[in-house]
């Protein structure tokens, strides 16, 4: 047992109970240990050197700017929290589609919108046929 600071408690010893409560039976435990340990592996003097030790293939220690550089190329942890985390596919893919400006536009506008821009067309198309008559016109003359 070893000493501790102070005097040592005088405990009365008469039972089972004061025994279990009182008695350090640390030491004991691991002596009973160690020898268990020593009868299943075998005794250290009869085991070799490469059952024994072992070379350490730890990577190095990491200076601080190196650690700081790591940490940068890293993907930040609050965007990483945002991903799915699971190998599922989301079923309603639809509903995370964002619709382009021409989708969010009202269907009514747009073909007015449509039926505007073919007039247009049509009117241009005719200006251009009648500028190019007049064109020949003028060049026969």
């Amino acid at each position: 047992m070893t000493p501790t600071g102070g005097k040592k408690r005088k405990v009365s010893k008469k039972n089972k109970k004061a025994w279990r409560k009182y008695v350090d039976m640390g030491d004991v435990d691991k002596f009973l240990d160690n020898t268990r340990l020593e009868e299943r592996l075998g005794s250290f003097a009869a085991r070799e050197n490469s059952d024994l030790f072992v070379v350490s293939t730890a990577e190095p220690v990491l200076s601080k700017k190196q650690r700081r550089e790591l940490l940068k190329s890293k993907e930040p942890r609050c965007f990483s929290i945002l991903k799915p985390h699971t190998a599922v596919p989301d079923p309603i893919s639809k509903r995370n589609r964002v619709r382009t400006r021409e989708e969010r536009r009202n269907s009514r506008l747009q073909t007015k919108e449509q039926r505007r821009n073919a007039q247009i067309l049509k009117k241009r198309a005719i200006q251009t046929s009648q500028e190019l008559q007049n064109n020949n016109n003028v060049k026969t003359k």
